[in-house]
C-alpha cells in the first residue's frame, strides 16, 4: 500500500437542516469552540501528516474558499450541489481518485486519533464507526462475525450494529475499486451518498474493513440542536 496519501472533503452541499443558520454562511464554516468545522478536519489531517488536502465545494464556494485562503489546500468546485447528494460530488473529482485515500463528509469534528487509526488500517477499504450509538436516519453500519456486511441509511437502527461517522479510507487498490464501482453506480443515483458504492462493493464479496472508535470523541452536526449541543460540549473553547 502507498504511504502518500491525500485528503477528500466534501463540502458542497446547502445544509438545509440546518436553515437559517446556513442561509448566511455554509455548515462547514460554522465554530464549534475557536475553531471553524472545517478547521477540525484541515488541522486533524496536518496532524497525520497528509499534506495532499483537496476541498470540493458548491454551495457559497466563493465564501469558503475566501475564508480559509489557498496556502494549505486544493480547491475543487460542483456546480449541481441543489440536484444532487454527494455521490456525484465525489464522482466529479474522479480525476483525484488515486493513491491512498481519505474521505470526509464536512460536518464531522473529532478527535485526531482516529483518523490515525484510520490511516494505519491495512484494509484497503476501511470505514469509520462507532459501535456504541444506533440511531434512526443516519449512515448506519451492519457488523457480522467480525466484518461489515452492509452500511447505509437503509439499515435501521433495530437491524444496526453502530453508525458511521462519515469517514473512510482506501489504499490504493482500493480506491481503484471504489472508483469502479461508482462509475457503474452514478447513473440514475441522484440522491445518494457515495457510500452506496461501498456497500455495493461489500454485497459482491469485497472485503469492508472498519475501525471503532467508541472509545474517542466524534460529532456529526445536522441540526441546530446539535450545533447547539456540540457548543455546550466545549465552552471552555468559544471565543
Amino acid at each position: 500500500m502507498s504511504t502518500k496519501m491525500k485528503a477528500i472533503i466534501l463540502a458542497a452541499g446547502r445544509s438545509s437542516r440546518l436553515y437559517p443558520i446556513t442561509l448566511e454562511k455554509p455548515k462547514c464554516l460554522l465554530e464549534v469552540g475557536m475553531k471553524r468545522m472545517i478547521d477540525w478536519q484541515i488541522n486533524a489531517i496536518r496532524d497525520i501528516g497528509i499534506k495532499d488536502i483537496v476541498v470540493v465545494v458548491g454551495y457559497k464556494g466563493d465564501m469558503i474558499k475566501e475564508e480559509l485562503g489557498d496556502d494549505r489546500i486544493r480547491y475543487r468546485e460542483y456546480t449541481d450541489y441543489e440536484n444532487t447528494n454527494n455521490l456525484h460530488t465525489l464522482w466529479s473529482v474522479k480525476e483525484e481518485l488515486n493513491g491512498g485515500l481519505l474521505c470526509f463528509f464536512a460536518d464531522v469534528i473529532f478527535d485526531v486519533e482516529i483518523i490515525k487509526r484510520a490511516k494505519e488500517s491495512e484494509e484497503d477499504i476501511c470505514v469509520i464507526v462507532d459501535t456504541s450509538k444506533v440511531l434512526e436516519g443516519t449512515m448506519n453500519v451492519k457488523i457480522e462475525d467480525g466484518n461489515l456486511i452492509s452500511l447505509g441509511s437503509h439499515i435501521s437502527a433495530s437491524e444496526a450494529s453502530g453508525t458511521f461517522i462519515g469517514i473512510a479510507k482506501f489504499s490504493d487498490t482500493g480506491t481503484k475499486m471504489l472508483l469502479e464501482q461508482m462509475a457503474s453506480t452514478v447513473s440514475g443515483h441522484q440522491d445518494d451518498y457515495y457510500t452506496i458504492a461501498i456497500d455495493s462493493l461489500g454485497k459482491k464479496g469485497v472485503k469492508i474493513g472498519y475501525v471503532d472508535v467508541r472509545d474517542k470523541m466524534w460529532l456529526e452536526i445536522d441540526t441546530k440542536e446539535d450545533l447547539d449541543n456540540a457548543r455546550k460540549r466545549y465552552p471552555q473553547m468559544r471565543k
